[in-house]
């Protein structure tokens, strides 16, 4: 609901603007896609902000430029793999990506096996912080 009323929105845009200017960055452009969810992926499927960016950046429009956002859930809500993966492969394309909420900046020049893994952690901390449990069970035996 919050959301919706454009609350949230505003507070992200906000926060972002800040934080670039804190950082001596300049800002080159706002992208956001309200009610394209992160929890389904909505908002990296064809017709999306964040897709066309991910296109960009793909065929090198954004080398050495950085996507900030919030939270790492902003990008995808569909696991700490997934935030992962999307995080990596804009790193592979040359785009950096900062989140606001706890100034980490994960570096595309940066090779760092251990920053792969703080992005799976964060996320999967964020998830857990928000009330949201990811449950699975394995094809194998179980213990009686």
């Amino acid at each position: 609901m919050e959301q919706a009323k454009g609350y949230s929105l505003e507070r992200q845009l906000t926060e972002g603007r800040n934080y670039i200017e804190r950082k001596g960055w300049q800002l080159e452009k706002e992208i956001f896609d309200q009610g394209k969810s992160a929890f389904h992926g909505y908002n990296r499927e064809e017709g999306a902000e964040l897709y066309k960016f991910e296109l960009e950046a793909k065929n090198r429009l954004h080398e050495g430029k950085v996507l900030v956002v919030e939270n790492l859930d902003r990008l995808s809500r569909q696991g700490a793999k997934a935030a992962a993966q999307f995080i990596w492969s804009l790193n592979e394309c040359g785009v950096s990506v900062a989140t606001t909420h706890d100034d980490q900046i994960y570096k595309a020049d940066s090779n760092d096996m251990m920053e792969l893994f703080s992005i799976i952690m964060a996320s999967q901390i964020f998830l857990l912080c928000r009330g949201i449990f990811l449950f699975g069970t394995s094809a194998g035996p179980t213990r009686k």
